[in-house]
């Protein structure tokens, strides 16, 4: 059985190796069952812990699509983190002219 160290120490390196992996792959897809393959069936999670991360600065992105024949595919890309804008952000004229 695995010490509670152990598995934030081991999740912690997965996710940085997902995202060194994205990092240096941005814009490039990548099927989800073959990240499930090589990075273990909680990729899915370390991506979502990326994703909320202000500190990291990509965003990976998933796309559904159906092929011909009715199958789903997944596959994710990076991209570079975007300032989100907040409603506190917007200013007088920054989107609406007066």
């Amino acid at each position: 059985m695995s010490s509670p160290a152990s598995v934030i120490g081991h999740r912690g390196n997965r996710r940085q190796q997902v995202f060194e992996f994205f990092e240096r792959r941005q814009n490039q897809r990548f099927l989800s069952t073959w990240l499930h393959a090589t990075f273990g069936t909680g990729v899915k999670t370390r991506i979502s812990e990326l994703n909320r991360s202000q500190d990291c600065p990509i965003t990976i992105r998933n796309e559904m699509s159906i092929t011909p024949d009715g199958h789903e595919v997944s596959v994710y890309y990076a991209i570079p983190r975007q300032t989100p804008e907040t409603l506190f952000d917007i200013g007088p004229g920054s989107r609406y002219p007066d």
